[in-house]
């Protein structure tokens, strides 16, 4: 575990992580988190991305369009015929 000191930052408190810390947590500069707080605890973890529908649907263009095409074919009498 590294140590390090909590420092004023403006109005605000800040913490400084070393290089090897970003590194060990898989993080990097500029990245969003997630910050938990309990008594005398602060968990700082990765920001789960937020996907939104339309956004996806909107970046669907004829170019990229997935092509569904089944890989089962039918084992059963799930297959209903009129």
């Amino acid at each position: 575990m590294a140590a390090t000191q909590i420092r004023k930052w403006g109005n605000s408190a800040a913490l400084r992580l070393s290089n090897a810390a970003l590194e060990g947590a898989h993080f990097s500069i500029n990245q969003d988190v997630e910050i938990e707080v309990s008594p005398g605890r602060i968990v700082i973890e990765a920001a789960r991305p937020v996907y939104e529908l339309e956004a996806m649907l909107a970046s669907v263009t004829a170019t990229n369009v997935p092509d569904f095409q089944p890989q089962v074919q039918p084992i059963g009498a799930e297959v209903i015929e009129w």
